[in-house]
């Protein structure tokens, strides 16, 4: 079931010649196992193979120039050290307006003046540098909250619902929101509304598993006070 779209999605993952994107696949292989643990051993197996086509298919793909560029001194190495000076002036902004930031959508107009070595018009390249500078301590805590505490929730209820569709679907929306915050590590996505989608539909799982199990417990006890009217009747 998951093979096709899975394979279009690795397709779709080499046309984007993004570095970020193939770290993230790495990030969410712990996930996808969990996702499949009931059958441990197939799910080693696959894995392992998963790994070595990713691993060929990355080596001799545009790709590979791109992680090896860091080292040999490329403009891909000129890349990595725009986003420090990025990655600084984003800490810069934090220092000088902790509180509530520069306001969203404001970090390219004030990164040349928090670092002048940082290249000018540009965004961050990663999400918490972009919170943090554009909405200081305030919009920080509530992003962290928001995405870490909706992971907490599912892992919770993925082992609470391990057996059942609820739990498969939890494990998933793991997977999904990991690989969101590490892709968010090297680009800059804190404004991506289908993010904040998974957030709800966390919200939405935790609610439903929890209310749930209140209903099968409230049947079972209703099923037990009947049984035990009827046998004071009898």
């Amino acid at each position: 079931m998951f093979l096709a779209p899975g394979a279009f999605l690795f397709v779709c993952l080499i046309k984007s010649n993004n570095r970020g994107a193939f770290v993230a696949l790495l990030a969410i292989a712990v996930p996808v196992v969990w996702l499949f643990a009931a059958r441990w051993r197939p799910t080693v197996l696959v894995s392992i193979a998963a790994l070595v086509v990713v691993g060929a298919v990355v080596r001799f793909s545009p790709v590979w120039s791109r992680f090896a560029g860091i080292w040999r001194g490329t403009d891909e190495q000129n890349s990595v050290m725009q986003r420090i000076e990025l990655w600084l002036a984003g800490y810069r902004l934090f220092l000088d307006h902790p509180l509530f930031g520069v306001g969203p959508g404001n970090f390219h107009e004030f990164a040349a003046d928090a670092n002048a070595d940082a290249p000018g018009r540009y965004v961050s390249h990663n999400n918490f540098v972009s919170v943090a500078g554009e909405t200081g301590a305030v919009g920080l805590l509530l992003y962290s909250a928001a995405f870490l505490g909706a992971i907490a929730l599912l892992v919770r209820t993925a082992i609470r619902h391990r057996a059942a569709t609820l739990g498969a679907t939890a494990r998933a929306l793991v997977g999904s929101l990991v690989a969101y915050l590490v892709v968010g590590q090297f680009i800059s996505r804190h404004d991506m509304v289908l993010a904040y989608a998974l957030v709800g539909a966390a919200a939405g799982l935790t609610w439903a598993g929890r209310t749930g199990m209140r209903s099968v417990a409230a049947g079972f006890g209703g099923a037990r006070s009947g049984g035990a009217v009827a046998s004071t009747a009898d």
